[in-house]
């Protein structure tokens, strides 16, 4: 059905390593509400991570002239461990205990500018 290329992206190899800081940033918007966010993933040559984010939102309506008005801020607090990639997975161990595993892969194989990172966009600051 039409002309269709796929191509295979490549796995990193069994601890490949990153340096660099890495942030994701998020929005949606209702008629009457907003969330946004940005969360931040330091990767260094060493095998260690740290990772931070935050999230804000606000609403506003009423039963009569819409003139409630809520508004709100997280900080989700920085976390930091060892790191470790493996083919397409990246897993993240804190200091204070617990393991996350992540998909992981680079879009363009040649450039460390763009890491999907949990189904997540994450561009590369500094460049």
């Amino acid at each position: 059905m039409g002309d269709k290329t796929d191509a295979r992206i490549p796995p990193f190899a069994m601890g490949h390593r990153f340096s660099g800081t890495w942030s994701h940033r998020f929005a949606s918007s209702g008629p009457s509400s907003a969330l946004g966010g940005a969360r931040t993933l330091g990767l260094t040559a060493g095998g260690r991570f740290t990772r931070a984010g935050s999230t804000g939102f606000s609403a506003t309506g009423g039963a009569v002239d819409g003139g409630t008005a809520v508004a709100g801020q997280s900080r989700r607090p920085v976390q930091s461990g060892r790191c470790a990639v493996s083919g397409t997975r990246i897993t993240l161990t804190g200091e204070a205990g617990g393991t996350e595993s992540l998909s992981l892969f680079a879009p363009d194989r040649d450039s460390e500018r763009l890491l999907v990172i949990g189904g997540a966009n994450y561009l590369k600051q500094g460049q």
